[in-house]
């Protein structure tokens, strides 16, 4: 699922699970990305997609996050 409340998109998507440290929740595969409609920006940490509605939502990151687990290495 993506987004919460009223902007949730949600599919099925078969997921690998890895034990390691990273900056993300989740990797997205392209076919995930393009069932979900998403549009990701690396550079300013957000992704746009169209909800159930046909409106466009978008997730924001967290750049508090990333700047602790740099500092953590």
């Amino acid at each position: 699922t993506v987004g919460a409340n009223e902007t949730a998109k949600s599919i099925k998507v078969q997921f690998l699970v890895v034990d390691c440290r990273s900056l993300y929740q989740c990797i997205l595969g392209r076919t995930a990305i393009a069932d979900l409609l998403i549009v990701p920006s690396t550079a300013y940490l957000k992704m746009k997609y169209y909800t159930n509605k046909g409106q466009v939502a978008t997730l924001h990151g967290d750049r508090v996050g990333e700047e602790m687990f740099r500092g953590s290495n």
